[in-house]
């Protein structure tokens, strides 16, 4: 059984939570990926790096290949492989 007093509760509830949201969501607007004013640290002053640089140095020429899918591993287990053994538990 609900009392009057509970239909008022359950709005200011509400409100409070929409309230705390709309703080959060103001507080975080502008934060997202960084803008080219950071550039100087990243880079210091050489130039911007472009993607076939950072591609290369990562050693990614076999990893990426137009034909396989973006959810497929690149380097998966073998189907072979002899599982670890199983440790002890600390707790026995």
């Amino acid at each position: 059984m609900s009392s009057k007093l509970d239909l008022p509760l359950r709005y200011l509830a509400l409100a409070g939570v929409g309230v705390l949201f709309a703080i959060q969501a103001m507080i975080g607007i502008n934060w997202g990926l960084p803008s080219r004013k950071i550039d100087k640290y990243l880079f210091g002053e050489g130039e911007v790096w472009p993607g076939e640089k950072i591609y290369r140095l990562a050693g990614a020429q076999g990893k990426f290949s137009p034909t396989r899918g973006a959810d497929v591993d690149p380097d998966p287990l073998s189907k072979t492989r002899v599982p670890p053994s199983p440790q002890p538990s600390p707790l026995e």
